[in-house]
């Protein structure tokens, strides 16, 4: 029994441990504004949870994940044998580590922005652990994430002497700037039960002339560069270990909009009076420690039934949930899916069925120009081929979730949607955009990082204003504001009536 009382002990003592930290995970593009916001809280993160929970002590800690990748500190670039060491201790080998080499040649040449390095780096430590553990074999005993985590995972580890001596009545904060892989967000959120995902929005534009400044407008950051890097944060085109922006920022569980003009300060203006939303951490924090203290906005209500509604969405490739409101009630909802009486993608071939049209496509364009080359295709030709095939694209099986809404209204005959908002767990495509604009709606409100530039200019044309959500969404949404079952004193405190 003394053994089994000594095990019980250190499990509970495990369990108190855990109950004391909060995590606030930062996702984003690059130029969002992570890092200001992680500095900002290590800084004064204290004194804002003191406000909303008085009794305890509260520690914020900065764990900043590329630390891990910047092997080469203080310098500028790493040269090539010291590349060469670091992929050796960390078992990058073959191909992984000369096509580092060759784009730290690229980068030197000045063909390539130097954030490129570190983000290659971090996909080929996700990589080789991913490669090592293969998820695909029913062998494997670990979730494919543990792999995908290892970059946030050895950050953590790097940090944890210094989490362990905390006293008993502290809760410790770690704010982890920032997370790039969904594979990521799944792994903290299996450790760590309170674990808060926050996207950091941002638009192109203002990221762009952020980093130009950073790098003192450097002739060598152009747009061209910006928009490299940008794509390959965002996860075209990746391996399920490569960044993967997008995917992260849908699985985050609030938003924040760091959207505000900082082009006349400078970065040590921005930290002292950050041009952040303050009031929107300051109000995370506080609904963590005082969940229910207030309801939803409308906005955060509205978005999250739209939300709700993408679950309802069998496509593989992801899924979309829609709203259409007037005067903060819901006239319409929609998701992404096939039409009624249609079988979806997965039941029709167990894949996407566009996708297999692109692979068809695909093959035909490279036997018809194999072909056409020895009879001397030349460029005209080629644009006459690519045409000829091009509606292929269009062959996507499932309505969108913005026009399943909007249809709803006429297969029902409810009101006008002039006037009207839209809530739409992701930017509005090209197809969609005029879709609103033609029904009259007002406003979009959307949760997407990276909005598609060309439903950007028929939605503003056409007089349609958009912005990105702002607030909590997803996951966490209940845990945030339902009102815990407690006592007549805790209820006393919320200004709640006795039971």
């Amino acid at each position: 029994m003394g053994k089994e009382a000594a095990d019980t002990r250190k499990f509970l003592t495990g369990i108190e441990a855990l109950s004391r930290i909060k995590v606030i995970a930062l996702t984003g593009a690059i130029g969002s504004g992570q890092t200001t916001i992680a500095r900002y809280l290590e800084e004064h993160g204290a004194s804002i949870a003191q406000q909303f929970a008085p009794h305890k002590e509260h520690r914020f800690v900065h764990i900043k994940v590329s630390e891990v990748i910047h092997f080469w500190k203080g310098k500028c670039l790493p040269s090539e044998q010291e590349l060469q060491n670091f992929c050796q201790e960390q078992g990058i080998e073959g191909e992984d580590m000369n096509d580092l080499k060759k784009l730290l040649k690229e980068i030197e040449q000045k063909r390539k922005g130097k954030r490129r390095l570190a983000q290659a780096i971090g996909n080929a430590l996700r990589k080789n652990r991913y490669i090592e553990k293969d998820p695909n074999k029913q062998m494997s005993s670990e979730p494919y994430w543990e792999a995908l985590a290892e970059v946030v995972r050895r950050a953590l580890e790097e940090k944890w002497d210094e989490i362990e001596k905390s006293e008993p009545n502290c809760f410790v904060w770690l704010v982890i700037d920032c997370v790039k892989n969904p594979g990521e967000i799944y792994w903290l959120r299996s450790r760590f039960p309170d674990c808060f995902v926050v996207g950091v929005y941002a638009s192109p534009d203002k990221r762009f002339g952020r980093l130009q400044r950073k790098f003192n407008k450097s002739s060598n950051y152009t747009r061209d560069v910006f928009n490299e890097e940008d794509k390959c944060d965002q996860g075209v085109g990746e391996d399920p270990w490569g960044q993967n922006v997008a995917g992260c920022f849908q699985e985050a569980d609030y938003i924040v909009n760091n959207d505000d003009p900082c082009e006349t300060r400078t970065f040590l203006d921005i930290y002292m009076k950050p041009c952040f939303p303050v009031a929107a951490i300051t109000r995370l924090i506080k609904l963590i420690l005082v969940p229910g203290r207030e309801p939803p906005l409308e906005d955060e209500r509205l978005m999250n039934w739209a939300y709700a509604a993408s679950l309802q969405s069998r496509c593989i490739k992801r899924q979309v949930g829609a709203v259409v409101a007037k005067n903060g009630y819901a006239l319409a909802i929609g998701w992404n899916g096939a039409p009624p009486k249609c079988k979806e993608c997965y039941e029709k071939s167990g894949k996407c069925y566009r996708e297999g049209k692109m692979e068809k496509l695909k093959e035909t364009l490279i036997k018809e120009l194999n072909e056409n080359e020895r009879a001397g295709l030349d460029l005209d030709d080629v644009v006459d081929i690519v045409k000829e095939h091009f509606r292929a694209l269009d062959y996507c099986r499932a309505l969108h979730a913005e026009e399943n809404a909007i249809l709803q209204t006429a297969l029902f005959g409810t009101v006008s949607l002039e006037g009207a908002v839209l809530y739409t767990t992701t930017f509005p495509c090209y197809l969609c955009a005029k879709k609103i604009a033609k029904v009259g709606i007002k406003k979009v409100v959307y949760c997407e990082p990276y909005p598609m530039e060309e439903a950007q200019k028929i939605l503003k044309e056409a007089g349609v204003e958009y912005h990105v959500f702002q607030g909590a969404k997803g996951m966490k949404f209940y845990r945030l504001f339902k009102i815990p079952a407690v006592d007549t004193l805790r209820r006393f405190s919320l200004g709640l009536p006795p039971e």
